[in-house]
């Protein structure tokens, strides 16, 4: 179940994705964060968290969103 997942574990997946691929569109990035943890299919509450956490990365500078691509935010 995707609510037994804990954000800092989304998020480090998330940032593992990014490292090797510099940039993702964001529904491949949804797809394979959620893959990572085994769903093989994104339903409503799959998609729900992991673009919630997205967003959270976002917002704390963790990761960049430009037209759609996801990508981290470059050391400060």
């Amino acid at each position: 179940d995707i609510y037994d997942i804990s954000v800092e574990e989304l998020e480090f997946v998330t940032t593992h994705l990014l490292n090797t691929n510099l940039s993702l569109d964001k529904i491949e990035l949804v797809r394979l964060v959620a893959r990572a943890f085994g769903f093989q299919k994104v339903g409503n509450q799959v998609d729900t968290i992991i673009y919630s956490v997205l967003g959270n990365m976002e917002q704390k500078g963790l990761i960049t969103n430009s037209e759609g691509r996801i990508s981290l935010a470059p050391a400060k």
